[in-house]
């Protein structure tokens, strides 16, 4: 799944597509590789839309990384 895909236009792009964009590929990467959990990093934006994702697929998040700076 693309972003395109959650939101064919561009300037509607929402919070939630995000999410479930996240989630899509949180999904398929875990199917891929065979893991458990993966690690989702983010900075500014990308850090809330990061932890706005957990609560979803808790049992598939290592933890979280953010840049302040």
């Amino acid at each position: 799944m693309t972003l395109a895909a959650a939101a064919p236009a561009p300037n509607a792009v929402t919070v939630d597509d995000y999410i479930r964009n996240i989630r899509a590929w949180i999904a398929s990467i875990r199917q891929r590789t065979d893991t458990r959990s993966v690690w989702l990093f983010g900075h500014s934006e990308g850090g809330l839309i990061a932890l706005a994702t957990a609560p979803g697929v808790v049992d598939a998040v290592a933890g979280f990384v953010t840049k302040r700076r």
